[in-house]
């Protein structure tokens, strides 16, 4: 296992708790979130001197997040677009793949909930933990 993929289980793991418990992604973990992808990103310049242009694939389905989130009023929240920029860097494009299995994941989930009546449409649910079940249903399927 690589240091961008312990990264990325610890931020997703940390991260989910944090937003099932808080609904709130701490300033804290995206702070350490940050230095783990300064310390990759060091580490592939260093090794082979790529990284950049992954990267700039890995930031932008976080940038349109936190995009979405100012033209919605903050339905979803800033939160889960940083956390997607900061996956985004550890992860590059495959981050990508996370977010769109994500999505489908919280709308499956979303439209259980409202056939069980336990939630309105109005209902936040915490999306970081979609983030984990994607990122560990593309783990087990790609290898």
């Amino acid at each position: 296992m690589s240091f961008n993929d312990l990264a990325v289980w610890l931020l997703l793991i940390l991260g989910s708790a944090c937003d099932i418990v808080r609904k709130k992604i701490p300033v804290l973990l995206l702070a350490g979130g940050v230095a783990a992808a300064a310390a990759a990103g060091a580490m592939a310049a260093w090794k082979d001197g790529t990284g950049n242009i992954i990267w700039g694939y890995g930031l932008m389905p976080g940038a349109g997040m936190i995009l979405l989130a100012f033209a919605t009023r903050e339905k979803i929240g800033y939160g889960d677009g940083a956390f997607l920029i900061l996956l985004g860097l550890l992860e590059g494009g495959r981050v990508m793949m996370d977010l769109l299995l994500a999505l489908f994941l919280a709308a499956v989930f979303g439209i259980f909930l409202l056939i069980l009546k336990r939630a309105t449409v109005r209902t936040q649910i915490p999306f970081v933990p979609f983030l984990l079940a994607a990122h560990f249903l593309q783990s087990v399927i790609a290898g």
